[in-house]
């Protein structure tokens, strides 16, 4: 019984979702956030993706092109969000 508590205990932990809130990376790339990944990897797959020079494996898309565009990328269960433009 006891192992049964641990091993749900181990999987429940690695399945657990992390969300930070990374603030702005200068005035162009707003309201960044990273779930499942650190911010220092949201900086840079924001920073790469406006180069056109995709990071890590990290595929991007963004939808609209007026005023602040939202930006997602995503690579498996890690995902990087942030407003791009205005």
């Amino acid at each position: 019984m006891a192992a049964a508590l641990i091993a749900f205990s181990a999987a429940t932990a690695l399945a657990a979702t992390t969300h930070h809130s990374c603030g702005n990376v200068g005035a162009e790339f707003t309201n960044l956030k990273a779930t499942d990944t650190s911010c220092a990897v949201a900086r840079k797959v924001a920073l790469a993706e406006a180069a056109d020079h995709p990071y890590g494996g990290f595929k991007c898309t963004a939808v609209g092109d007026t005023g602040k565009v939202p930006v997602t990328c995503k690579k498996g269960r890690e995902r990087v969000t942030y407003e791009l433009g205005d």
